[in-house]
């Protein structure tokens, strides 16, 4: 039986002319399944049963409709775009309503799926011009479906980029009353007096999101009675289905639960009602029901049982491809993430799992990049307060804008530049997050709004994660349409200046806003700006709205300096005039006004921190707090991450007073104060999950520990410290125990959490990933964390245990040129040996190819599909410690603190004891004993298998300072260097010598000594100190470090080259050249006998070039250059090496030792870009090659550094300038011990030979003497080092200057083959 008009469900039915009828029971029949849900039975109709007719309109508009209504954006786009593309300069088709239908659905659509919003702004002008003058009675079906797209693509545009058009909502046109949107109650009216039910049930999907929240309630009360016009059953149960369903969730917006429960029972019974139908399938209403399930999860109040509903629907959800599997996913992402606020690692894990899924499914699905980077919003604030993931996050953000080059909607823009502010930020990338900074105010400027165009609630959008909205009431000043958390006022929290510019305006605006409305006196007006007589007459004169733009003129930091801080003092009476006033907004005004208010007192706040005005800054703080307090609900829920900053604020207020007084009698009511807040405040970081923040309060919270210690230390009872910590009943001793614990416990997490966030500070390499890394740990003060926690262990009144003693030694690893060490790994390849061990092994070898899997994975996705590879990769690594061999691996990539254990791998490879030695300096605390007033030093010595032993210095602190001064500085007034004078090494014993003494019972002769100095002790010759009665050179042999960590680094260079037996290719050169032959002529025959015994041609003159150097350098694995040497203590990536200057001297013209011309140089900065051969060895005989600029942290910075970082095992290099003998005597003895190493070792190899002779058949002798000759033979560098230096001074009668200037940097044993040995001379 035919269809009858009558049945038809179809709302473009005057286009059903085009068709016959069977085609058009197939098209209703596919529209049918689209209203129930069933999108991919629709779809094959139009493949199976109406392909001959696709390119009729009402084809095109049906099968578009189906992908409109399930959010498939990307391919209605595709779908549309074609055939509008056919007929572009066809105007009179396109100027058909059903042509106009489809433009307008594609410019609709253009906003979400491609985020350009010109082509909808084209198309919404051309409609009004269309339709501006048509009359409602005139409308047809068709003309009804394109108002309904005509407004749907203005919101998009509206909340997409300004557009400003009052005349817009004036489609269609009003019949009497012209109103905003009153043309959409006209023509609904219109639409039920022609009895098109239908239509207008169709069009009131639109009129109502048009409506405010509480006069909705009124309109569906006028619209469902007429549905019972509606002649076909199923139509009419369907559409009240489809309006009670709606009407259940804006009672839910409003928090009527009550209501929205009863109509949801109402909903329920029209579904079944459609169920009874015969013309209905079984299955028809699930749709509508799993719609009906969503709707109701607002109902759950407890966030777990609304978790658990969420997951359980979201999978018939999925199965149906129903499109409201992106609002069900988005909800349960957002209350995983508020559970795991209350500490729960599994819902943060299913947090990263749905979120996702929801990119996918926006992305790739749904095809909406406006929703893919809204709901990626709440993950990059997650990064931005954990820290740990912003590489990741900007990578992503990066990535996005690389992937869709033609995205421009002004509001999205604006939001992912200012979050790449705030994540650069995190990084401290300040160049670069002012840079994005400026880009989101330049967006943000024509960025869109959401007043009087999205009606929803906010108190509903906060409750939605946290509970059900019964659990707060409905209140109309949340309404979206009241308030735009707009970036003017996120602005305010990241730059005080622009902040203050931007309060002010909104201040003075609102004033001059409210004068005009006579809601506020002119005697208001003066009072809140401090205008005086003059200025008054001036408004009266040229009018209100020229004094507001003329006040908006003026520098903003100036007024309000001069008017809420008169003095440098706040002004009282000024904040109360001014509070009063906003308090009493005019309706619809308030959340943003209060708001305001919050950033007046957050600027203000800001200029005070400036002055240090402590107290008047605290109480300033507690005004904050106050109103924050008082907020209404929704401004106090988004405000409370904050409210934590704040009380943190105050207690470093209290902390900052404290110090001031300098003394614990004095300002000890602050400590106690400060010690509340903090613990208040951290609780707070804790409960939103700002990790970074916790980090900060648990430091502080240490600190507060030590001075309760050194309270206690003071005093004789508890009593007297404040009675704030332990009990009465304690001794002393058993309080300053119970202190350190919770001390140490609090800087430990500190030390956790800022060594993730400092490991994903960069993913770059060399000297930029170095300073980045710098930087982070600068700004978290890292080394602070660490010295904190060492005053802390040295606090114990008693023996310290050997537990502590290896905290103490832990402690001091990571405190030591972390950056450099953490860089270094992220290029060095692993040694093979490792890896086939590894890879041998059942246990690590499948773990180790599960990292190179997801690696590769990484590698091969484009950027901003990484982020959760790379946090599923940073947890495979976290699993990879678990097992010894692949921790080994690890560590070297991270750079993580040496650990003691390793040492053992060290000395078996050594054949030596070796005795690591640390020097570290404890800065003063309250209360020191008094001859440590400056801090002092500690000595620390760690062997194998031993606990590490740890000998409090009395040496100065400065006195390395003072002998560098002494020495360096004084030299340049006097005819002979100091250094050159015998008193230099007794002044030198006087003043450091006691920081060796404790090695003499520490340590053995002959030990292998690796020295890694502190601050200015990096400067100081330690080796020439005496120990025993004789410089410690001549006792052991020594070595120095820059932390341990790099000691790793580079043994496992020094593997890698044995591992591959990688050659020597020696790389020779002199940076002097023949026209300074006569000055520095031991140097330059010092480099060609040093080429000729290590069997290379020199670089020398003409071949001695910068581009023929840095060709060679990467072939080689022995360098020996002796050359000057260029040192720029302002900038120690400016250490350079010079090449020589070739040009002839006029004939008899004296030629200056030290000339100024002008030479090549390389720097530090660019060795930091080369790449050589891993585990080589560098001579650099050139004056003040080892110096290094270290900087907090003992972050070294210089050319030793960056030649480590290059690839080298280790560097000979020289503290200070040194005579051109000297230079050409340290090599040859240095290259003598090298190679009689070298030959020994070979000798000792073929009497193996010789051994195996009788015993093994001819074939295999020769098969093993080739095997020995090609095995890898060590030779100690240290060793070369130490006999260089004593032949320097033999009879030890010499000066410092002659001997004791050359030291050795890196791991000291050097891998060649049996064959290269044969070779060297």
């Amino acid at each position: 039986m035919p269809l009858m008009p009558n049945d038809f469900v179809g709302l473009n039915t005057s286009l059903y002319s085009t068709l016959h009828g069977k085609q058009i029971e197939h098209l209703e029949r596919s529209i049918w399944l689209r209203r129930v849900g069933r999108f991919n039975e629709a779809l094959d109709i139009f493949r199976e049963n109406l392909d001959e007719v696709k390119e009729v309109p009402v084809v095109l508009i049906e099968q578009a409709n189906i992908y409109l209504e399930c959010y498939s954006y990307g391919k209605l786009y595709r779908f549309l775009d074609k055939p509008l593309r056919d007929r572009e300069g066809d105007e009179e088709t396109l100027a058909r309503p059903e042509w106009r239908l489809m433009a307008l659905t594609r410019a609709m659509v253009v906003v979400r799926h491609r985020g350009t919003i010109e082509p909808a702004i084209e198309e919404l002008e051309r409609t009004q011009k269309w339709l501006k003058d048509f009359p409602v009675d005139s409308y047809t079906d068709v003309h009804v479906n394109c108002v309904w797209r005509y407004i749907i693509a203005y919101l998009f545009v509206k909340l997409g980029a300004t557009y400003e058009c009052p005349d817009a909502e004036l489609i269609p046109r009003p019949e009497s009353v012209f109103a905003p949107w009153q043309g959409l109650t006209d023509l609904r009216s219109s639409l039920l007096k022609r009895g098109m039910v239908r239509h207008a049930a169709g069009l009131f999907r639109v009129e109502i999101s048009r409506t405010p929240l509480m006069d909705r309630l009124r309109k569906y009360e006028e619209i469902i009675p007429t549905l019972s016009m509606i002649e076909s059953p199923r139509s009419r149960h369907l559409a009240e289905a489809d309006l009670r369903l709606r009407l259940c969730d804006d009672l839910a917006i409003i928090h009527d639960l009550s209501a929205a429960q009863n109509e949801a029972v109402k909903c329920e019974l029209a579904l079944d009602s459609l169920c009874s139908d015969p013309n209905v399938d079984l299955g028809d209403d699930q749709s509508h029901r799993l719609h009906l399930q969503l709707v109701r999860l607002g109902f759950i109040s407890d966030p777990i049982a609304k978790f658990n509903a969420a997951i359980e629907l979201l999978e018939p959800l999925s199965a149906r491809s129903h499109p409201n599997q992106g609002n069900c996913l988005y909800l349960a992402t957002e209350v995983a993430a508020m559970i795991a606020q209350t500490g729960s690692e599994a819902h943060l894990v299913k947090f990263y799992e749905l979120h996702r899924r929801l990119e996918h499914l926006n992305e790739y699905v749904f095809e909406d990049l406006c929703d893919l980077v809204s709901c990626q919003s709440g993950l990059l604030s997650l990064t931005v307060d954990n820290r740990v993931d912003a590489q990741k996050s900007l990578e992503w953000i990066q990535g996005f804008f690389l992937k869709y080059p033609h995205f421009q909607a002004p509001t999205v823009m604006a939001n992912l530049y200012y979050k790449c502010s705030i994540l650069f930020n995190t990084v401290r990338d300040e160049g670069r997050s002012k840079e994005a900074l400026d880009r989101s105010r330049e967006w943000d400027r024509r960025a869109g709004q959401v007043q009087n165009i999205h009606h929803q609630n906010y108190t509903n959008i906060f409750a939605n994660s946290g509970g059900s909205a019964e659990d707060s009431a409905y209140d109309s000043e949340d309404d979206v349409s009241n308030f735009s958390f707009s970036e003017r006022w996120i602005h305010c929290l990241t730059d005080i200046p622009q902040g203050t510019m931007i309060v002010m305006h909104a201040i003075i605006d609102w004033a001059f806003d409210d004068l005009g409305k006579d809601l506020i006196t002119i005697n208001t007006v003066t009072g809140l700006f401090g205008m005086d007589a003059e200025d008054l007459e001036q408004m009266r004169e040229h009018g209100a709205n020229k004094y507001r733009e003329k006040l908006k003129s003026v520098d903003a930091g100036a007024v309000f300096e001069a008017v809420y801080l008169p003095g440098g003092r706040p002004s009282h009476e000024r904040y109360d005039a001014l509070s009063s006033w906003l308090h009493k907004p005019p309706k619809g005004s308030r959340n943003d006004r209060l708001f305001g208010l919050l950033m007046f007192l957050y600027i203000r706040k800001g200029w005070l921190e400036q002055l240090q005005l402590r107290d008047v800054h605290i109480e300033e703080i507690d005004r904050t707090l106050e109103l924050q307090s008082n907020f209404p609900q929704m401004l106090k829920a988004f405000s409370s991450p904050w409210r934590w900053a704040w009380v943190v604020e105050k207690a470093w207020c209290y902390y900052l007073k404290f110090l001031a007084t300098g003394d614990l009698e004095t300002g000890w009511d602050f400590v106690l104060k400060a010690k509340c807040l903090v613990e208040e405040a951290v609780s707070g970081f804790r409960e939103t999950k700002q990790i970074g923040q916790v980090a900060l309060g648990q430091r502080l919270s240490a600190q507060i520990s030590l001075l309760y210690i050194r309270k206690l230390q003071q005093r004789d009872s508890v009593q007297d410290a404040g009675g704030a910590h332990g009990s009465a009943n304690l001794s002393i001793n058993e309080q300053i125990r119970q202190l350190r614990r919770d001390g140490l416990e609090a800087v430990l997490e500190t030390d956790r959490i800022f060594t993730e966030i400092e490991l994903e500070a960069s993913w770059l390499d060399g000297v930029e990933g170095i300073e980045e890394r710098k930087k982070v740990a600068r700004f978290q003060n890292s080394h602070t964390t660490v010295q904190v926690a060492v005053q802390l262990l040295l606090s114990a009144p008693d023996e310290r245990s050997d537990e502590s003693r290896m905290l103490v030694w832990e402690l001091v690893q990571k405190f030591k040129a972390r950056s450099l060490a953490r860089t270094i790994g992220m290029f060095r390849p692993n040694p093979p040996g490792l890896v086939n061990k590894i890879l041998a092994s059942p246990d690590c070898g499948p773990v180790y190819q599960e990292m190179l899997d997801l690696q590769a994975r990484i590698d091969a996705a484009e950027a901003k599909d990484r982020l959760h590879l790379r946090r599923t990769l940073d947890a495979h690594r976290k699993k990879m410690k678990e097992h010894d061999l692949l921790r080994q691996l690890i560590n070297r990539r991270e750079g993580t603190p040496f650990d003691l254990s390793e040492l053992d791998g060290i000395q078996s490879q050594a054949g030596k004891p070796v005795v690591l030695v640390d020097w570290f300096f404890v800065p003063p605390y309250f209360n020191d004993p008094p001859k440590m007033g400056d801090g002092f030093i500690i000595l620390l010595t760690a062997r194998a298998r031993q606990t590490p032993t740890i000998d409090i210095l009395d040496t100065d602190p400065s006195a390395a300072a003072k002998w560098i001064k002494a020495t360096f500085t004084a030299q340049k007034d006097l005819d002979q260097p100091m250094l050159g004078r015998h008193s230099a090494k007794t002044d030198l014993n006087q003043l450091c010598g006691s920081l060796v003494t404790p090695l003499e019972r520490r340590t053995r002769e002959g030990d292998v000594l690796v020295l890694c100095p502190t601050h200015e002790l990096h400067r100081l010759p330690m080796h020439a100190l005496d120990v025993d009665e004789e410089p410690l050179i001549r006792r052991n042999p020594v070595l120095y470090i820059h932390s341990h960590s790099l000691l790793r680094s580079c043994q496992s260079a020094a593997l890698y080259a044995a591992d591959v037996q990688s050659p020597m290719n020696a790389l020779v050169f002199s940076g002097i050249g023949r026209i300074h032959d006569r000055s520095y002529r031991a140097g330059r025959k010092s480099v060609v006998d040093v080429a000729a015994r290590l069997n290379a041609e020199p670089l020398i003159d003409e071949t001695a070039t910068k581009p023929r150097f840095l060709d060679s350098v990467t072939r080689s694995r022995v360098f020996h250059l002796h050359t000057h040497c260029s040192w720029n203590a302002s900038d120690a990536l400016e250490h350079s090496l010079e090449f020589p200057v070739l040009t002839d001297p006029p004939p008899q013209s004296p030629i200056p030792i030290h000339d100024t011309t002008e030479r090549p140089k390389l720097t530090a900065r660019e060795i930091f870009d080369v790449r050589l051969q891993q585990g080589g060895h560098v001579n650099l005989i050139a004056c003040s090659a080892g110096s290094i600029d270290n900087q907090a942290g003992d972050e070294p910075m210089g050319l030793v550094p960056a030649i480590l970082y290059s690839g080298a095992s280790s560097t000979v290099s020289t503290l200070w300038p040194i005579e051109d003998d000297v230079g050409d005597r340290f090599s040859r003895s240095f290259f003598d011990s090298f190679i009689r190493q070298a030959k020994k070792n070979d000798q000792g190899a073929l009497r193996s030979i010789r051994e195996l002779a009788q015993a093994l058949p001819e074939i295999d002798r020769e098969y093993r003497r080739g095997e020995i000759e090609r095995s890898v033979r060590w030779i100690d560098i240290a060793e070369a080092v130490q006999l260089a230096v004593l032949s320097l001074d033999p009879q030890q009668t010499e000066p410092l200057l002659s001997w004791a200037g050359f030291i050795l940097h890196g791991f000291w044993m050097f891998p060649v083959t049996g064959d290269e040995s044969k070779e060297l001379k």
